[in-house]
């Protein structure tokens, strides 16, 4: 007796378990084709003014944290910079959007920190606005953004901007 209620137990627990991995298995699917998907993080680099690597922390598929650790040669050193931008999917929303890619435009706001390898460090503001291609046959997004700012010398803030191109592995 003991036997067959045990055996009763595996067969509908690897019933249950196939069913989840079965549904597991669809809502993966499911879930990149949904609009709604997103990525976790993203890590890269990123070339022009400046250049260096790039990470972005997703909150949600309509905001994230974008980070860049960067070098400005030849005078201005390493740098830092951290900005909160919100996504708009207007490329999708209006049939526009290309197969193959996921294309928010973005825009927001945040820091940046230069010239830390020297005597006087300073920080700016600085407000990105760029677009991002989300790859969906390989885990690559590509951006290009500008970030027109401010940095704060001495003599009072001063207008900034940085503009690159990158590319990133995204999780």
């Amino acid at each position: 007796m003991r036997a067959r209620w045990l055996g009763s137990i595996l067969v509908a627990s690897s019933i249950f378990a196939g069913g989840g991995v079965a549904l597991a298995q669809d809502h993966t699917v499911s879930v990149r084709e949904n609009a709604d998907y997103y990525p976790t993080v993203e890590l890269g680099i990123q070339a022009g003014e400046p250049t260096g690597l790039s990470a972005k922390y997703w909150l949600s598929p309509w905001s994230g944290i974008d980070m860049g650790f960067t070098w400005r040669f030849p005078n201005d050193g390493y740098s830092l910079n951290a900005d909160y931008v919100a996504h708009s999917y207007i490329l999708r929303n209006t049939g526009n959007e290309p197969q193959g890619a996921k294309i928010p435009l973005y825009a927001g706001a945040g820091i940046k920190a230069l010239r830390l390898s020297s005597d006087h460090p300073v920080v700016g503001a600085r407000f990105p606005i760029g677009i991002d291609a989300l790859l969906t046959a390989v885990p690559v997004s590509l951006f290009a953004e500008i970030a027109p700012g401010a940095v704060f010398e001495h003599q009072g803030p001063v207008f900034s901007a940085d503009a690159g191109v990158g590319a990133r592995v995204y999780f």
